[in-house]
């Protein structure tokens, strides 16, 4: 069931801007795993994601997203530096080391010189700062995934 509303301007109703059906249903499929051990920053990241029409899951920490990679493959990583156990840095070391080629956007509440510098050796080409602006994540992972 397709919804449709209509804009009211100066007593005229305009038709709502549409992207084709074909380009709705491709990003719909596209998936994102967020990695934060932040509940609320892990849901709020989830549902900025999602009413972008993008499918989202969540992780934790980096164990748990290892397990999660075992059976599927997203499109797109968000990964939080600061986590206990293995951090985001660390995380991206251990899936550079196993092969595994996902876009990182990496998020960080402080993000220092060195840990901007690691990033980019480990190949994080999306660095952004807490609190993540919405629109900035949704138009970086839109472009990622295309």
């Amino acid at each position: 069931m397709q919804y449709r509303c209509a804009v009211q301007s100066a007593g005229r109703h305009k038709p709502p801007q549409q992207k084709s059906e074909h380009a709705i249903s491709e990003l719909a499929k596209k998936s994102i795993i967020v990695v934060d051990d932040d509940e609320a920053v892990r849901d709020s990241l989830s549902v900025m994601l999602s009413l972008a029409g993008l499918r989202v899951q969540t992780c934790t920490s980096g164990e748990e997203l290892l397990v999660l990679l075992k059976d599927s493959t997203p499109d797109c990583l968000v990964i939080d530096v600061h986590m206990p156990g293995m951090n985001g840095l660390e995380l991206i070391e251990r899936l550079n080391d196993a092969g595994v080629g996902i876009p990182v956007v990496l998020i960080s509440g402080n993000m220092d010189d060195a840990t901007e510098k690691l990033a980019r050796r480990l190949g994080v080409t999306h660095l952004l700062r807490k609190p993540v602006p919405g629109a900035t994540l949704i138009k970086i992972v839109k472009g990622i995934v295309g």
